[in-house]
């Protein structure tokens, strides 16, 4: 994480979901239905305040390893950027949820661009706790437009995920 830390300091902030007003068109993939995102006015720190929320609503627990087959996603709206992004930053919570009974080996981070190109990223570790992710761009996907699906069902039961500040960085 250091390393991005230091970083920072030469990137220029290209495009954020900072979620403000409202859930700037993101929705919730992978549950029963697809829905909008919960936008929530509260403020829980500089880096949680305005932000998203979903609640799990479809457990498809697997009998033989106990990982929740039906996963969802915070889904962006389709994202425009002039140049192509090498980091995306974002703060993820948890309000509710079993995290020492984790889904194994679902991406935390997926990308699909045009001609559904696709990218993801499995390294993020999140306990429930106020996290910052760092997911770094080394494909060459991002060609105009592309959609980012954040993971809200890490657990193995019911859990109540936010999200905030999805900013992108080149």
């Amino acid at each position: 994480m250091l390393r991005y830390i230091i970083i920072f300091g030469l990137l220029v902030l290209s495009n954020s979901a900072t979620f403000l007003l409202d859930n700037e068109g993101w929705t919730i993939v992978g549950n029963k239905r697809v829905e909008l995102a919960k936008h929530q006015s509260y403020s829980l720190g500089p880096k949680m305040s305005h932000y998203i929320l979903g609640t799990d609503d479809l457990v498809n627990v697997d009998l033989k390893n106990r990982d929740d087959k039906n996963l969802w996603y915070f889904r962006s709206p389709p994202i425009y950027l002039v140049k192509r992004p090498v980091l995306m930053v974002f703060t993820i919570m948890s309000f509710s949820g079993d995290f020492s009974k984790l889904n194994v080996g679902a991406p935390s981070v997926k990308i699909t661009g045009l001609n559904n190109l696709f990218f993801s990223f499995d390294e993020a570790v999140f306990d429930g706790k106020m996290t910052t992710v760092n997911v770094p761009f080394n494909e060459k996907i991002f060609q105009k437009p592309f959609v980012v699906e954040i993971l809200g069902d890490w657990t193995r039961g019911v859990e109540t995920v936010a999200i905030d500040n999805v900013e992108f960085y080149y």
